[in-house]
């Protein structure tokens, strides 16, 4: 049976995202992708010499540095230049990959092949992996599970060098690979083999050398980006605040491993609560998971070395991720628990026992989660679709709210579209493109005072972001419009900042 479960896990991965080679580009894509020059015309000194977001933007540079990830899309880019295919094929391609690494830590583990292929199976077909899947951004995601994956299955088997230079290429991908040193020591204890220091020296070894190089090359071993309260609102709250509030985001990923029918692409401000109290719901749920898993894996792990390794596993995949340890870039992200996710699906398989009726149930999950994957990918298709669906799951979200606006605008409903502006504006008076958005839309529509007024607003959040010349272009716009707007305050302040 053991090439027949190859097969079936990859052909899983082929059925459920068919539908995935005929998407578009969409959210972050374009800018990964479209306005990419290093993904575009980039040598290898640029990819391994530059910032991962500051190739894009350079004046909002995040000191990131993720070469692997960028060399793959280059070579995406010199197969199929801008035609999406190829993205997504590869995408596709590293995720059966993924899957198969998961049927061979199963059966590393000791589960029988039966619960092994269910364990690879459900990690195939699992709806919470579609935005890393079909979303060609979420390419790190996958790369950085593969090289965490792979070297643990090279590092089971004595070849610690090989296994360092895998977890060097995940790393490169992705920063959450750096749980892997955790998870080979782990693996170890469980599996009760001898504690090999100089390999757990070697790993180490490359996490120094990581954040060295990363200093080399952007100036900063850590990434020193100030976070938005747009993207991540967790980053400008006291810790009390962010530990209550990531937890119930931790409970909130448990519900949709378990059942991942609402889904969006977008938890940006406004979509999730910030919590001033532990009597939520989800905060109870999130600290239930993680406070249970931990302590089973320490429990578990002489009587059941394979439960005991799952819960490490979901404990340590989502450690970088959850905002608990450091704030990071985003409060919640569907293709954050892609790694995490392989302890969840051996956690499930684990647990089977033979019989009929977990047989049966099983076989009724594993279509469940085909059924909503294949659907899931027709909403990447493009921005419309996808934000269309996000709106449906996460309209508090100032970000949706103002991408739903510009899907609204293109469909002729030019009021509507307003509205959702100026709701993005409101959830986030800094909301610079919500204020432009509405500002152009206004000026289509022959409302010069109303979309002086919007520009006007634009201007004073460009100013209160730090960007004074923006801020003076802004402001020039609405006096166009309407001479007598009174931008004094902008003006002067600006200038100011500029030394004039």
């Amino acid at each position: 049976m053991t090439h027949h479960s190859w097969w079936m896990v990859v052909a899983a991965c082929a059925i459920v995202y068919a539908g995935a080679l005929g998407c578009g580009f969409a959210f972050d894509d374009h800018l990964m992708i479209e306005g990419n020059r290093v993904v575009q015309a980039g040598t290898l000194r640029d990819i391994f010499g530059g910032e991962y977001w500051g190739t894009i933007a350079p004046g909002a540079q995040s000191h990131g540095y993720r070469p692997v990830t960028i060399l793959t899309l280059r070579a995406n880019h010199a197969l199929s230049g801008l035609a999406p295919w190829s993205y997504h094929a590869m995408n596709v391609l590293l995720h059966a990959l993924v899957s198969l690494a998961v049927l061979s830590v199963a059966r590393r583990l000791g589960l029988p092949e039966r619960a092994a292929l269910a364990a690879a199976l459900l990690f195939a077909v699992h709806a919470l992996h579609t935005e890393a899947v079909t979303a060609i951004a979420g390419r790190a995601e996958l790369l950085a599970a593969l090289g965490v994956l792979a070297g643990l299955l090279v590092h089971d088997r004595g070849r610690p060098y090989l296994a360092t230079g895998l977890f060097a290429l995940g790393l490169l991908s992705k920063e959450n690979a750096i749980v892997f040193p955790a998870l080979a020591l782990a693996w170890d204890v469980v599996r009760r083999r001898e504690l090999r220091w100089t390999a757990y020296a070697a790993y180490g070894g490359v996490v120094v050398g990581f954040f060295a190089l990363r200093l080399a090359v952007t100036g900063h071993a850590m990434p020193t980006f100030a976070v938005l309260p747009l993207d991540n609102p967790l980053a400008s709250v006291s810790v009390g605040q962010r530990l209550l509030s990531a937890t119930a985001v931790l409970g909130r990923y448990a519900i949709l491993l378990v059942a991942p029918i609402r889904l969006s692409a977008d938890y940006a401000l406004g979509a999730l609560p910030i919590l001033r109290t532990p009597f939520n719901p989800h905060f109870m749920l999130g600290f239930l998971v993680i406070a249970g898993a931990t302590a089973g894996a320490v429990a578990l792990w002489r009587r059941r070395p394979d439960l005991s390794f799952a819960l490490a596993a979901l404990v340590l995949g989502f450690a970088p991720v959850s905002n608990v340890v450091i704030p990071i870039h985003t409060m919640m992200g569907e293709r954050l628990a892609y790694l995490p996710s392989v302890g969840f699906c051996l956690l499930v398989a684990a647990v089977l026992r033979p019989g009929r009726a977990f047989r049966a149930a099983l076989a009724i999950v594993l279509l469940g989660h085909a059924g909503r994957t294949y659907v899931r990918n027709a909403d990447w298709k493009d921005d419309a679709t996808l934000f269309s669906a996000a709106f449906r799951v996460t309209p508090g979200s100032a970000r949706v709210a103002n991408n739903y606006g510009n899907v609204l605008k293109l469909r002729g409903d030019v009021d509507g579209a307003l509205v959702q502006f100026h709701r993005a504006a409101a959830i986030y008076p800094d909301y610079t493109d919500a204020y432009r958005n509405e500002y152009l839309t206004l000026v289509g529509l022959g409302r010069p005072r109303e979309a002086a007024r919007a520009a006007a607003d634009g201007a004073r959040a460009l100013l209160r972001l730090g960007y004074p010349r923006e801020a003076l272009a802004a402001a020039a716009d609405a006096r166009r419009l309407d001479p007598q707007i009174n931008l004094r305050d902008v003006e002067a302040r600006a200038g100011a900042l500029l030394g004039r």
